[in-house]
């Protein structure tokens, strides 16, 4: 459920930037950046502007600061429900 939660309020932070044109930096903890690729980036019509690593002080687990911004707006079928995100993954 937790997981769930937070990829739809990843889509909400997401959709609110698309809209405004600000800048999307989600907090990540150990990122797959194959996972993020040249394609899903290009298909949401976003751009990696910047990428910060840190570690947090008291735990030392790793975060990640990926500084995105759009390009141009995303097509209508974006954002996805949570069961087409893992039927369909970008």
């Amino acid at each position: 459920a937790d997981q769930q939660q937070n990829v739809i309020d990843g889509s909400k932070s997401l959709e609110h930037a698309a809209l405004t044109g600000n800048p999307w930096i989600p907090i990540v903890g150990n990122v797959e950046f194959q996972e993020l690729t040249e394609t899903s980036l290009s298909k949401l019509k976003s751009k990696i502007i910047k990428i910060e690593k840190f570690k947090l002080p008291i735990e030392e687990s790793e975060r990640t600061l990926l500084d995105i911004i759009k390009l141009e707006p995303t097509k209508n079928i974006y954002p996805r429900n949570y069961s087409q995100i893992k039927k369909n993954p970008l």
